[in-house]
């Protein structure tokens, strides 16, 4: 099989899951079952990892899988390791709406918790570099 059949087998693949998926989220969704749980239960039954998200997820977005796209933006905001600024950029690339604002969060509450530590050192009279200051005075 060349590259472009296997790209057109995925592709495929991606069609076919996005329709079962559709179909789940309706007799989920017809249950009670919230968006978030659905999306959990899908992320629990099929699990991904970074490098299979992001790959999913450009195929996803290539082939309109409205349902895949709302998973891997879930995976991305509730399980995946990546760093804040590696998630923001896949969040920029895609419009992923929930996962700019989960990373932009993320970003605030990092700094807010270094404004703290700053006023902390500050109170003590210690700062981070002070010491090498005064002592090239």
């Amino acid at each position: 099989m060349n590259r472009f059949e296997s790209k057109q087998k995925e592709l495929a693949q991606v069609c076919e899951d996005e329709r079962l998926y559709r179909t789940r989220e309706m007799i989920l969704r017809s249950q009670g079952c919230t968006e978030q749980q659905f999306l959990n239960d899908l992320n629990v039954r099929h699990p991904l990892n970074d490098t299979a998200a992001e790959k999913l997820l450009k195929m996803a977005f290539g082939v309109e899988a409205f349902v895949t796209i709302r998973r891997v933006e879930h995976y991305f905001i509730f399980i995946s390791k990546k760093g804040t600024v590696d998630k923001y950029d896949i969040a920029k690339k895609y419009n992923l709406v929930q996962l700019q604002a989960k990373c932009a969060l993320e970003v605030q509450e990092a700094e807010q918790k270094k404004a703290a530590s700053m006023a902390r050192l500050k109170k003590m009279g210690k700062f981070p570099g002070l010491e090498k200051k005064i002592e090239k005075n």
